[in-house]
């Protein structure tokens, strides 16, 4: 039995153990999706070096390895502070290092009837550096004492939680730069290779467009993928590889075909009915790194299907949800420009739908208009 003052009144209720309370907490979850500025293979290692929490996971003073149920599995021993309350709980740690996911259990805690987290890292092909990052945690306390001050720490250390793991990913990154390198080849050395694009080629491109020569070969060969070693890709090509870009990402278009068409028109400069790799390069240039202007523009063209410099209601909506989708599926993948900022993440807009149809009213409400807008009537919402 446990006792309180309550206005002049004593309190008494059971106590079950260490600060539990007669009414059930509630089920608390959190899940954020990010892109980070570090490798999946990186990520992957600090989030599975448990017995390093102690060092940088807020809240958690100490973090032991028990056993070892197995190479990916473990029974790990935490224990957690908050103000002057602390306590230990067991957790069933599991590793799946081809998924690159890592996922905890809480066992037998008097703390929390329930506790798991979810760590899924994401390559992104075109850049390397970068990952896609998915977290969630869900848990439950015991105790309705230990739930009313999670509610206090709640938001802080969610929002604390994933910029601690970004943290110790910089130490990590920082020591393994200062560690002596192996001798790897010339880009420019590669370029030697039959089935490489000349150097000559990628330098002219690099003039060109926004991008790297680093880029420029990441993405030449993807093009020599799509196109089965031939100079150019036809449609069909072009809307296997546009396809594959919203395989696994889990953002979709409603007529991928239709929308794959009307880019590769838009993309075919001199309409031959293919695609180079330069005019690949230009467009994805323009998607990616062009200024507002360039991409509205290029986005207008794909869907001004009449080319007379207007858009309707109907096409001006499917323009912006396709011009998100891709924007979407291509931060997913890593063809935007890697970052250099913790804090510098790249957003996934959940709701095309919903900011599609935003879009759409403001550019008309705006305008005089009522039928269809030209570039100019776009471009200040675009």
């Amino acid at each position: 039995m446990m006792k309180f003052h309550d206005a002049g009144r004593i309190v008494f209720f059971k106590s079950r153990g260490f600060f539990k309370g007669s009414f059930t907490p509630v089920l608390k979850q959190h899940s954020e999706e990010r892109v980070v500025p570090f490798s999946s293979d990186l990520m992957y290692h600090v989030v599975a070096s448990v017995e390093q929490y102690k060092d940088f996971v807020p809240y958690t003073l100490e973090s032991n390895v028990l056993r070892r149920v197995s190479k990916d599995e473990s029974v790990c021993q935490l224990k957690v502070g908050f103000g002057m309350l602390s306590e230990s709980y067991n957790s069933r740690v599991r590793c799946f290092p081809k998924e690159k996911r890592v996922t905890a259990i809480a066992e037998d805690s008097s703390l929390f009837k329930t506790l798991s987290t979810e760590w899924i890292l994401q390559d992104r092909p075109l850049d390397p550096q970068s990952c896609l990052l998915q977290y969630k945690v869900e848990f439950q306390f015991h105790s309705m004492i230990h739930n009313n001050m999670a509610d206090m720490f709640f938001d802080k250390i969610t929002k604390t939680m994933v910029d601690a793991f970004l943290a110790q990913c910089s130490v990590v990154r920082e020591h393994r730069k200062s560690m002596p390198k192996k001798p790897s080849l010339s880009l420019y050395k590669l370029y030697g290779c039959k089935d490489s694009t000349p150097a000559s080629v990628l330098g002219e491109l690099e003039s060109l467009s926004h991008f790297s020569l680093v880029e420029l070969e990441r993405i030449q060969k993807r093009f020599d993928n799509a196109a089965h070693g031939d100079k150019a890709m036809d449609l069909k090509m072009f809307t296997d590889l546009f396809s594959t870009l919203f395989s696994n990402t889990g953002h979709s278009i409603t007529d991928l075909e239709s929308c794959a068409m009307n880019i590769f028109q838009a993309l075919d400069s001199n309409r031959d009915e293919k695609i180079s790799l330069r005019e690949f390069t230009a467009g994805l240039s323009t998607v990616l790194k062009g200024t507002k202007e360039e991409r509205c523009r290029f986005w207008f063209r794909c869907y001004d299907k009449d080319s007379d410099g207007k858009l309707s209601k109907e096409e001006l909506h499917d323009m912006i949800l396709t011009s998100m989708s891709v924007r979407n599926a291509l931060i997913k993948t890593g063809a935007v420009s890697k970052m250099t900022d913790l804090h510098h993440s790249l957003v996934i807009h959940s709701d095309v739908e919903k900011v599609a149809k935003s879009v759409v009213e403001k550019c008309f409400d705006d305008s005089e208009h009522s039928k269809s807008l030209s570039i100019t009537d776009i471009l200040p919402f675009f």
